[in-house]
């Protein structure tokens, strides 16, 4: 049984003594998510932790080396992802920041949906309208999935973000 007074105080400890709520910390990242100091990714757990973080879906961020999730398999989008694909419609955070490349690759990104109703399968979920994402490559993109809406290498659905000299 969940002891509710307990949860709360572990939730209100990490908001009011800093502790991070989500994996990765933020405070720690070479750069604070703006448009002149944007978060720096390098590593596969900083790439997994935008789409496991709320908070951080309208930062700016920018790959600084390749990175490669060759042996990966995911069923979901890294990024925004629909977080109840059991009911009808985008449930989740859409992407409104910005992702820029750099002319660097994400390898091998595996994305397979073992049932019907993945929908909004990507890199990125689901782009706002103010999101924008730039020159990124997908090499090696595999993708399989049942019938599903909104699958696509980079995004499932793009709203009318800006998407600018990507490589899918």
């Amino acid at each position: 049984m969940i002891d509710i007074k307990r949860t709360i105080l572990i939730v209100l400890s990490g908001v009011l003594f800093g502790c991070p709520i989500y994996g990765y910390n933020w405070t720690e990242n070479p750069g604070q998510g703006t448009p002149s100091n944007p978060y720096q990714i390098s590593t596969d757990e900083q790439l997994l932790a935008i789409g496991s973080d709320p908070n951080v879906l309208g930062s700016y961020f920018v790959l600084t080396a390749d990175i490669d999730l060759t042996g990966k398999v995911f069923d979901a989008a890294l990024i925004a992802p629909d977080i109840d694909w059991l009911e009808a419609g985008y449930q989740g955070s859409r992407f409104t920041g910005s992702f820029d490349g750099q002319g660097k690759s994400i390898i091998g990104l595996r994305l397979e949906a073992d049932q019907p109703g993945r929908d909004y399968l990507g890199l990125f979920g689901l782009l706002d309208d103010s999101a924008m994402v730039v020159n990124l490559r997908l090499p090696d993109l595999f993708i399989n999935t049942p019938v599903s809406l909104y699958v696509g290498g980079l995004a499932g659905r793009a709203m009318s973000a800006m998407v600018l000299r990507c490589e899918v």
